[in-house]
């Protein structure tokens, strides 16, 4: 087999390492990040509306966990790091059965990883139930998968805009964190503000919280589709991919002999030889 037969799987094993990795330090070090502001700012729940303001910093401490991860080099390999959203990319049919069986299976497994790394909390993390994330149980079921699926789906539709280009410069780095504090003080005590079903995965596993498992790989993914069906009336200009991340439109073809990056140098068109194979995987924009 030639070197332009196998740079499809190579690519492909990069990206799913990358997931599989992402999905540790995403679990570990989001809720990692809302342990140590509940340790720190705990006495702000004794002030008046001091519930408020620790679940929004809960919120920001989440979100800007997530945004380092996304902007790391393990984030710019593949970026989705998010199993809603890989089935997204599989559903409109942005990316293979197959990769999207392989991202699920690192994101996930990634993702219980991640929540057995936060047992180094210890009574710390018990206390704070590792993250996991519930429905609250005095209300109706409805209430908490509305809001889990309001905030998937604007978490969603920010990661649109900001992969679009309708979201640029700083606040593309803060707009997620933001949202995710805005978000915290109302859907957080309905249903955890999830957003992500690895993300849920790996406390529910050191909590030994398996009861509403299922609601968090039922809703999370319904709140990203909802949002990639939104997103053209939003953005009418918007093209066929709009979700960063995502494969050529069938993963299993090979690059053909002429579109094989030669082992040096450029490819006549001012492109590197990266440059042209992760167009080429990628698909068009």
């Amino acid at each position: 087999m030639s070197a332009a037969e196998t740079v499809v799987p190579q690519l492909l094993v990069r990206r799913v390492l990358a997931e599989f990795a992402g999905g540790v330090l995403l679990v570990f070090l989001g809720i990692s990040a809302m342990i140590a502001v509940t340790w720190v700012a705990e006495p702000l729940a004794d002030w008046p509306g001091g519930r408020y303001l620790l679940s929004l910093l809960l919120g920001l401490a989440f979100g800007y966990a997530v945004t380092l991860v996304v902007y790391s080099p393990l984030g710019r390999i593949s970026g989705q790091l998010n199993p809603s959203f890989t089935l997204v990319h599989w559903m409109a049919g942005w990316q293979s059965a197959r990769t999207t069986a392989f991202y699920l299976v690192a994101q996930l497994v990634g993702g219980a990883l991640g929540g057995a790394a936060l047992l180094v909390w210890r009574a710390r993390g018990a206390e704070f139930r590792y993250g996991a994330t519930v429905p609250m149980p005095q209300v109706s079921l409805w209430i908490p998968a509305v809001a889990e699926l309001v905030s998937t789906m604007l978490i969603a539709l920010a990661i649109i805009a900001i992969a679009r280009g309708r979201v640029t410069g700083s606040w593309a780095f803060h707009l997620v964190p933001i949202l995710y504090g805005v978000l915290a003080p109302v859907a957080a005590p309905l249903s955890g503000l999830s957003t992500n079903p690895a993300r849920t995965l790996g406390p529910a596993l050191v909590a030994d919280q398996y009861e509403h498992l299922w609601f968090y790989f039922v809703v999370p993914p319904l709140g990203a589709v909802l949002a990639v069906l939104v997103s053209p009336s939003l953005w009418p200009r918007n093209r066929q991919r709009i979700l960063p991340g995502g494969d050529a439109p069938n993963d299993d073809a090979r690059i053909p002999r002429t579109e094989a990056p030669r082992a040096s140098g450029g490819l006549g068109d001012g492109r590197t030889r990266a440059d042209r194979t992760r167009a080429w995987f990628r698909g068009p924009d």
